[in-house]
């Protein structure tokens, strides 16, 4: 009886971190399977301009709310029995917040147009996307502690399949120097009417005025992780927005947001696999099963590091699949990004670590120490190495980042079951041998996909041995 129970739960979890890693799929993989399209449709110059839009995007999203929808991971923990009271108080909050920070930002439009270089139209459609990115974050998040990864999984699909449609319906009606806009302007419109949407709804579960004692603790949990969040934002956008502003032209910047985003489906796999990672690992540090939670970490490391190899090994022949010619001539920075996509895997072990116990001020501290040596690698390297520089400031930034959590982790005191490292820094190594057979092979795509393959089959095989993803 006991082994059915454990079978059973076990088919439980794997159904629910399955779709939760689709949901995440869903809404990036389909930016990402639509390169082709999108990189055609605008070339190069726009699909740079497309992109440094985003990053502004990203930037006001991780501000909107005052942070609380990061909180909600806690909140589930700590309230329990009043949890969705909490949840709907402190996003009540954030949307209220939310409103009165753009309005504010509306007053100030002239000082960030300068600064942005966007009319006052342009401004408006960037924060709607982002305050419907801030409802959808919070949802989202909301779905996967509450485990209901079928609603995560819905609401996945209707905005992947909606933001490409009337991307496309809309380039289709404006000239070709402005095609950008038609991207912009359909992403943004699905943003905003689901986010709004799925907002009410939640709220209405449970309607609920604002409650001091849970804003406190959202503002206590969530604000910290505001410069957290903008700080990995600048980490990850500003190189684009400086290159910009530094006189790079549109095309450079363009290819390199073309690679920049093709490696980003490795960064989105991480973020899938963590996603579904973080409310497993929590039950876990919050019972105690230290056994369970070091077998768990050691399949996960070795999944990713698989992953990323794979990806290594394949990346070449898919990049010219997925791009004209044009793309070609910084192709290898691929192993570059990569191997920044693996620190933020290594550091993100001790941030959800950090994050569990509500360090969330040190969390903070650290990322935005990193982002400030970004921006001064960014302002030392890019004028000389241009997109070559901007990498290597990228992944310099990122090892800095996990070795600043990993110090941070290591001297806190009164705690047993902080992540162990030896696992991470050997997968660290092979990703780094890798890398190097990335160029070493680069003519013998044969070999690096016979490669590739058998490693895949290698980690299908544990999959179905363990009956279980983590």
């Amino acid at each position: 009886m006991k082994v059915v129970v454990i079978e059973q739960k076990k088919k439980s979890i794997n159904r629910i971190a399955l779709l939760n890693i689709c949901s995440t799929f869903l809404i990036q993989g389909i930016a990402f399977l639509t390169i082709p399209i999108f990189t055609r449709l605008l070339g190069a110059e726009q699909f740079g301009i497309y992109s440094v839009f985003h990053s502004w995007s990203t930037l006001f999203t991780s501000v909107l709310g005052l942070g609380v929808s990061n909180s909600v991971g806690n909140g589930f923990y700590h309230f329990k029995d009043r949890y969705i009271e909490f949840r709907n108080s402190i996003l009540i909050f954030g949307v209220l917040v939310s409103i009165l920070l753009i309005s504010g930002g509306l007053i100030v439009v002239n000082a960030f147009n300068l600064l942005s270089r966007y009319s006052l139209g342009l401004i408006v459609l960037l924060l709607s996307m982002s305050f419907g990115r801030f409802v959808l974050n919070f949802v989202q998040n909301a779905c996967v502690y509450e485990k209901r990864a079928e609603l995560n999984f819905f609401i996945s699909i209707v905005i992947s399949v909606c933001s490409v449609m009337l991307s496309l319906i809309f380039i289709s009606f404006i000239d070709d120097i402005n095609r950008y806009l038609g991207k912009l302007v359909g992403e943004s419109l699905v943003y905003l009417i689901i986010g709004i949407g799925v907002g009410i709804k939640f709220f209405f579960e449970r309607p609920i005025g604002i409650k001091i004692d849970y804003c406190k603790f959202g503002l206590k949990i969530g604000f910290p992780v505001i410069f957290h969040s903008l700080a990995h934002s600048i980490l990850t956008q500003s190189d684009r927005v400086m290159m910009q502003n530094m006189g790079i032209d549109n095309i450079e910047i363009g290819i390199y947001s073309f690679y920049y985003t093709f490696v980003s489906v490795v960064l989105m796999i991480l973020s899938a696999l963590n996603t579904s990672w973080c409310p497993f690992y929590y039950d876990d540090l919050d019972n105690k099963n230290r056994e369970i939670l070091k077998r768990r970490t050691a399949n996960y490391i070795e999944l990713f590091t698989v992953i990323v190899c794979g990806f290594l090994f394949l990346s070449r022949e898919v990049s010219y699949i997925l791009a004209g010619k044009e793309y070609r001539s910084g192709i290898d920075i691929i192993p570059m990004l990569v191997i920044s996509v693996y620190f933020i895997f290594m550091y993100q072990s001790q941030v959800n670590f950090e994050m569990f116990h509500k360090k969330t001020k040190i969390v903070a501290i650290g990322t935005s120490l990193a982002a400030l040596m970004n921006i001064l690698f960014n302002l030392m390297l890019i004028p000389k190495y241009r997109i070559y520089g901007a990498v290597a400031a990228t992944g310099i930034s990122y090892f800095l980042l996990f070795l600043l959590h990993f110090i941070i982790v290591k001297c806190l005191k009164g705690y047993d079951d902080k992540p162990e490292i030896k696992r991470f820094i050997l997968g660290m190594f092979i990703v780094l041998g890798i890398s190097g057979l990335f160029y070493i092979l680069k003519d013998f795509w044969y070999l690096r996909w016979a490669i590739g393959v058998l490693l895949g089959v290698f980690e299908l095989r544990k999959l179905i041995e363990r009956k279980s993803i983590f």
